[in-house]
């Protein structure tokens, strides 16, 4: 039995389709105010855990919010909204991208009322913010600061997006849930930063009491340029609180104290990064100072307050892929360390210190500074100075640092490590034939024999028979190199020295003991 084929022409099938396709394709529905349209067993309905805040804006629509008179307002009742619906316990967004003026050579749209209503709850909430300056002003008896409630995220476009301070009298932009008067009674979770730039005459974000799920991601923080009147960043770019324990990560970071990379030389020495609690680590950090934060102290032995670009005042901190320039310290550990409240397990890895070329100061003077009472000594080429407060001996323990590098072209003292707490430096050759940076492929700080004794420690760094063992380094090391068999005196007991280009039964091993090197 023959099977029966019916062939259909292309042209009738095509028309078919077209006019099925037209029979089932659903009816529009018409917008709702503020809200997506989303698919559920009744069919086509508005999501309530989705709010468009251009809907609010005085002639509504996308990209049609004309003379804005104030952006939080309008943020403020996207919220309100998205309270007021049926919300679900995932929380739910508020998309402000469309939230634009009719022309991009507007002026920043202003921000003069809280954006943040104060029945936000717990719930998970997502702002997120157009690729447009947003100038944060002060009002009523607010200063201006944005206070982010417990769960909520900001979520900008991008470096399009950026706060910038206007008629602001609060200490930090941004604030990561209420700051306390002392300690924390109430700790935050789940506070989000990301994608996004600050530009500001004071300080950038401060964290004092949100905790685990908090965490700043790709955010550049720099003064202000000519957006408004030009001015340094007058306060910590990103400070971390005793409070905000089990926070961060704080990944992919990039401040500038002073707008366009100048040198700055009246700007104020402040630091880029600040970790008073332990944390979740830093995570990618771009730190760029000024003269003000490069220089050396003018009088004293202390360092002036600030400049460090990373100072590490808790126990229990990662501090990894990091670059800094033009400040005296690179990253600072310890400076508040007492005995009895040490910092300890602090690991630094891939830190480098570079040049801003330009800068009379623009180098740095320590990649890694440990604080501590034992300032290394200092010779007529180098003078080591102290950190702002030292310590005592024993308040830093176990530090581990890997792939620390200064230079070229760093300024004297020049060293990868200085280490206050047992009065050790790794140090440059002043131009000598030595390493340019001057690098520790690996320090490691233990801790006090019986919690006075001597402390445990090793270093591997580069090195040559002809410099390797003297003046530049100052604790037992092991080296390896290539150019001849080490002879003549070593200064260092303990040193270890891999010969490379040894062959057949000749030593390779070299030991420093009694002033002279060994082969054991």
């Amino acid at each position: 039995m023959k099977t029966l084929r019916i062939v259909v022409p292309r042209c009738v099938l095509l028309g078919i389709l077209m006019v099925t396709g037209i029979v089932s394709a659903p009816v529009r529905v018409a917008a709702q105010t503020g809200e997506k349209a989303v698919y559920n067993a009744s069919g086509l309905t508005s999501s309530s855990a989705w709010v468009d805040a251009s809907a609010f804006c005085p002639s509504g629509g996308t990209n049609n919010c004309a003379n804005i008179p104030d952006f939080c307002n309008i943020v403020s009742q996207a919220l309100t909204q998205l309270l007021q619906s049926n919300i679900s316990p995932a929380g739910g967004v508020v998309d402000a991208r469309g939230v634009l003026p009719i022309s991009i050579t507007q002026s920043p749209e202003p921000c003069t009322s809280n954006p943040f209503p104060s029945n936000l709850g717990s719930v998970p909430i997502t702002i997120l913010l157009p690729a447009y300056s947003i100038q944060l002003n002060s009002y009523g008896t607010n200063d201006g600061a944005w206070v982010i409630p417990n769960n909520v995220k900001l979520v900008g476009s991008g470096f399009q997006t950026i706060l910038v301070s206007g008629s602001i009298s609060a200490p930090y932009m941004v604030e990561m849930g209420q700051p306390p008067t002392g300690s924390c009674s109430t700790v935050y979770n789940g506070i989000g930063i990301e994608h996004l730039q600050i530009n500001t005459a004071i300080g950038g974000i401060d964290n004092q009491c949100a905790g685990p799920g908090s965490y700043v991601s790709d955010v550049k923080i720099a003064g202000q340029p000519p957006i408004a009147p030009s001015a340094p960043l007058g306060g910590t770019a990103l400070n971390v609180g005793a409070g905000a324990t089990n926070s961060g990560p704080y990944s992919n970071l990039y401040v500038v104290t002073v707008p366009y990379n100048s040198c700055g030389a009246t700007a104020p020495a402040v630091s880029c990064v600040v970790l008073g609690a332990q944390t979740r680590g830093i995570h990618g950090l771009t730190c760029v100072g000024s003269d003000a934060s490069g220089a050396p102290p003018q009088s004293g032995s202390g360092i002036a307050s600030g400049s460090a670009g990373v100072v590490v005042n808790a126990s229990n901190n990662s501090v990894q892929d990091v670059h800094v320039e033009s400040f005296y310290d690179g990253i600072q550990i310890g400076a508040n360390a007492t005995a009895a409240d040490p910092v300890g397990n602090v690991s630094v890895s891939d830190a480098e210190a570079g040049n801003t070329s330009s800068c009379n100061y623009g180098g740095v003077a320590n990649a890694v500074h440990v604080c501590g009472p034992n300032v290394p000594p200092s010779n007529q080429t180098y003078k080591n100075y102290a950190c702002s407060t030292q310590g005592g001996y024993g308040s830093v323990t176990d530090v581990a640092m890997v792939g620390i590098s200064n230079g070229p072209f760093a300024q004297p003292p020049f060293s990868s490590v200085q280490d206050d707490q047992i009065g050790t430096v790794i140090q440059g050759c002043n131009g000598q034939t030595c390493m340019d940076p001057i690098t520790s492929g690996t320090y490691i700080l233990g801790r006090p024999s019986g919690g006075t004794g001597p402390y445990s420690r090793f270093a591997i760094n580069p090195a040559n028979s002809t410099v390797y063992g003297g003046v530049t380094t100052f604790v037992p090391t092991w080296g390896v190199g290539n150019t001849g068999v080490p002879s003549g005196p070593c200064e260092v007991p303990g040193a270890i020295y891999s010969y490379t280009g040894s062959s057949g039964g000749s030593p390779s091993f070299f030991i420093c003991s009694a002033g002279v090197w060994q082969h054991p």
